[in-house]
Formats: C-alpha cells, structure tokens, sequence
C-alpha cells in the first residue's frame, strides 16, 4: 500500500460488542514517484437479502471509477440459502462478469460465468487454493450456504487510462429469495482517482436471514424424495446427538459419535416400492472431528462413491456433501442401512443430514 508523504491506519467496531484486537505494522523505504506511483484501494460493498433469479437477472455493480488506474483482483462472499440440494438447481453464479474500459460501448471483457471468471468450472461444491484463485468456503451441498471465491489479476491485470466499469450479472438456476452477495475490487489508481464506493453502512452489515430449509427435489435433485436421519433411528441413543443450526437440513443433524472401531448404528427406510433401480445417496458433514465409515443396506455391503469406506475428516471447513452409495435392489416394505465405524478414536463424529432416495 504504497504512500507519498503518511499514513493513517482506523479500525471500527461496528458490531455493538467489544472486541479486542492485535497486530503489527511494517513498514519499507519505497521512492514515490510523483509520475507513475499509484495508491491502492480495496473497494468493499454488499447487497443483502435479494432475489437471485434464472429470468430477473441484473448486473451487480462491483466498482465505477473515474481516473488511471490498474485492476489486480476481486474477491466475493455470497449467501446462497437455496432448497435444492444440488449444484444443478443451488448455483448462483451462471452470471458473467462485465469490464468496460475507457470509451468501451460494449465491454472489454465479458465472461462466460462466475465460475470462470473465478478460474473454475461446472460450479464446483468443493474449495480450492491456487496461486491466483480460490473457493475458501463453500457449505454445501452443492453451492447452497456461504461461498467465498477470490481472483488475482496478477500476471493479466487490466489498466484503464481514463475510467472503468465493473459489473457482474446475479443469475441463478432457480428463484432464490434472501440472498445476500459481498465483493470487493481491489487496483492501484493514480492520485485524483474518483469511485463511486460509499462509506459501509449498518444495513450492508446486518445478519443474514437463515429459514430452516428443506431439501426440494427440482433440477439436479428432480425425482429424489428425501428423509431426515433423525427420523430414520430410534432416539435418545447414549451416542447420538442432535446439533441444531441454519447449515442442517430441517434445522438439525444427527451426529455419531462411536466409542470404538466396528461400532454401528442402523437407520430405517419404510414405505420402500418394490423397484430394481433404487437410487441412494447420503449427504454428510466433513469436518475436523468426521471419522471413517463404510456402509451396509439390508446387511449387504455396499461401495460409497465407489470405494468401500469414507473419510469425513476435513481438517480447515465444516461442510455438506452428497456421496451416492452402491447400487442395490431395495425391498418393498422395511430397509436398513447401517453405518460402520472403520476409523480410529480421536476423529469419530459422523453427521448425517438427510438420504436421498429416487424409486
């Protein structure tokens, strides 16, 4: 953060609670140069509780600035609240970016989607790191919850030599009501650059609404029914608990916690058509605590993304993510399926959400 003659650091709490900080500053010897040096700006702004749509879809003004300058980066945190369940249905971003430079009438840049423009594609539910790029948080399944992304414009930063115009398109697969969609801009701009970014308001900081929700089964989820965990086992149960939170389907989660290796719970599928083509999946919770586990329907073991056991650890997110279990032949009437513990004490937590089952 380059500086010609000071510079003046503020931290405000905005929150209404008190908070302690701490930290450093360092410093270095750089010659300003009254020709060429810029000044650095991170230009923050959001919009809360939106409609996203497939068919209202409008550009989302990321930064309007007057003046010479260079754009090197932009980072997004978005929050999805979705019903569907899946990527085809819950992702928000098929919007393209829009990067008008200078006299453009038509854009210089004008992308083919957020997830390409974030160095990605197919709305990818896991989080990444690479040099330039990232998804550090995504809360699934799907893109439904909290996503983060972040772009670098480090080795193709674009300069503008007398005015620039960010804007990215909000579209979404489905109607989503209380989305909420942050961004900053990050450039250099020569001193005398003029922006349209506004001092945060209280209203751009204000929780988001989090409804309890309840998967639907539309787009990628189309013909699945859906059942709670917690609905499936007999409960109290001394090693099972239900977490509550706005992540969980329903509202809550049914966590396992085994106390050894071989322990198993069983959950109870009724009301089950007497079909050959069942279709089962399971989304589950990957955290720091998440165990290994293996799978069994109606006594008979059965793959889970096609390996015979899942690790649930995660060591840095806690996160929802849907695994597809073997194919099988459910009975008509009563099923079972029981969870295994494979793994070792220290990392036994098994949160399950909900079963997906299509007939």
């Amino acid at each position: 953060m380059p500086f010609s003659k000071s510079v003046r650091m503020e931290i405000e709490n905005l929150s209404g609670e008190d908070i302690g900080l701490s930290g450093s500053v360092a410093l270095d010897e750089r010659k300003w140069n009254d020709e060429k040096s810029m000044y650095f700006h991170a230009h923050w702004r959001r919009d809360v509780n939106i409609v996203s749509s497939e068919h209202r879809i409008r550009d989302l003004p990321f930064l309007l600035a007057l003046g010479k300058g260079r754009i090197v980066g932009t980072s997004v945190h978005v929050y999805n609240p979705s019903n569907v369940p899946s990527s085809w249905g819950n992702w928000w971003g098929e919007g393209d970016e829009k990067i008008f430079i200078d006299r453009d009438t038509f854009p210089s840049f004008f992308g083919t989607g957020s997830e390409d423009y974030f160095n990605y594609a197919w709305s990818s539910g896991r989080y990444f790191s690479h040099p330039y790029c990232g998804q550090t948080r995504n809360d699934g399944p799907g893109n439904r919850g909290y996503v983060s992304n972040h772009r670098w414009h480090i080795l193709d930063d674009i300069p503008f030599y007398e005015k620039m115009a960010f804007y990215m398109e909000l579209f979404s697969h489905d109607e989503v009501p209380h989305l909420s969609y942050a961004r900053t801009v990050y450039l250099y701009g020569r001193p005398g650059l003029v922006h349209d970014h506004m001092d945060i308001s209280a209203d751009q900081l204000r929780n988001d609404i989090h409804p309890v929700w309840i998967p639907l089964g539309e787009k990628g989820s189309e013909g699945f029914v859906f059942r709670e965990a917690e609905d499936l086992t007999n409960l109290p149960h001394p090693e099972i608990t239900l977490e509550k939170g706005h992540m969980w389907s329903g509202g809550s989660i049914l966590v396992w916690e085994p106390k050894e290796k071989g322990s198993r719970i069983r959950l109870q599928l009724k009301e089950v058509n007497n079909l050959t083509d069942n279709e089962l999946q399971m989304t589950l919770r990957h955290d720091a605590g998440g165990g290994e586990i293996r799978f069994l329907i109606n006594d008979t073991p059965v793959s889970i993304d096609n390996e015979e056991t899942l690790d649930l650890y995660d060591p840095h997110r806690v996160f929802l993510n849907t695994h597809r279990l073997g194919s099988t032949a459910l009975k008509k009437g009563v099923n079972y399926i029981t969870v295994e513990f494979t793994g070792e004490p220290g990392r036994n937590k098994v949160g399950i959400d909900f079963i997906w089952l299509r007939e």
